[in-house]
């Protein structure tokens, strides 16, 4: 021990201690994180601007993650899909995070995490195109061509 005091619960007997320490118990650390994220801050900075390890940011990171829900869809919208390549650990693990813009509120409507692949992008426009799309504008990856009705297809 470090010479820290803690009480005891009578009722539960679990224990507390008035300060922690650690800055991960801190409540508004997973708050902090996704800040730091939408900001595109790296996970080394976050780590050391929040006085926290990286394992304990990358654990946190996919807690959050597991949370998140597609958002809703509105019927008869126009949308834009796009990816997103990037690597996690290695260059060896390549992930592609494909996601779906309404155009007019810009606001993320679907997205699907996975490898760049038909099965991965066909997890977006089977949502959109659920919703009646009336436009989806992508760009010239001919993975999209199989799988958006040419008539609401723009590039």
């Amino acid at each position: 021990m470090k010479g820290i005091q803690r009480h005891l619960c009578k009722r539960c007997g679990s224990t507390k201690q008035e300060a922690y320490s650690n800055r991960a118990c801190l409540a508004e650390t997973n708050t902090n994180i996704v800040l730091f994220l939408k900001e595109g801050v790296g996970i080394r900075s976050i780590s050391r601007i929040l006085k926290i390890s990286t394992t304990t940011v990358l654990k946190r990171i996919i807690s959050i993650s597991r949370q998140t829900r597609q958002p809703p869809v509105l019927l008869g919208r126009e949308y834009e899909v796009d990816e997103l390549i990037t690597y996690i650990g290695s260059k060896k693990y390549r992930v592609c995070l494909t996601y779906a813009i309404d155009r007019k509120t810009k606001d993320v409507v679907s997205f699907s995490v996975g490898r760049r692949t038909k099965k991965t992008l066909g997890m977006v426009v089977n949502t959109l195109l659920l919703s009646e799309a009336k436009e989806i504008r992508t760009d010239r990856l001919s993975l999209y061509l199989g799988l958006i009705p040419k008539e609401i297809h723009h590039v």
